[in-house]
């Protein structure tokens, strides 16, 4: 999954999101000890050494290395797109599932004949309660 980058705002956003990650993962302690971040190589452009990471439009933000240390390791409620586990049934679990729920005769004839209101709030329902 993707999301479009619009705003400078969002964008130093989304990239001390990326950095904290593996934080906030319990992968390492401080975001400058996960080997796969870019946070290290935006450390070394500030000290001169050049890196394959373009550090310009960021160091535009952030005199001195100090500020983007600062900045990246923040406390903060930062949210960017998140992916969200979501089970996918097929059919016939789906129909098992709703067959116990809500106590119908076995078979998808029976969902299937039931009103269409029904029958679509109890998919609804029964979406919910596997996705909790």
């Amino acid at each position: 999954m993707s999301e479009p980058v619009e705003t400078e705002s969002y964008l130093l956003t989304v990239l001390r999101y990326i950095h904290q990650n593996p934080v906030k993962a319990g992968m390492v302690e401080k975001a400058e000890n996960y080997k796969w971040s870019s946070y290290k190589k935006y450390c070394v452009d500030y000290q001169g050494q050049k890196s394959f990471v373009n550090c310009d439009v960021i160091k535009g933000y952030f005199g001195e290395l100090e500020d983007f240390v600062n900045y990246m390791n923040a406390n903060n409620c930062d949210e960017c797109l998140d992916y969200n586990l979501v089970k996918k049934l097929d059919d016939s679990a789906l129909t098992k599932i709703i067959h116990k729920e809500y106590n119908l005769d076995s078979g998808l004839e029976s969902i299937i004949a039931s009103p269409k209101d029904e029958r679509n709030t109890m998919i609804r329902e029964t979406y919910n309660i596997i996705n909790m």
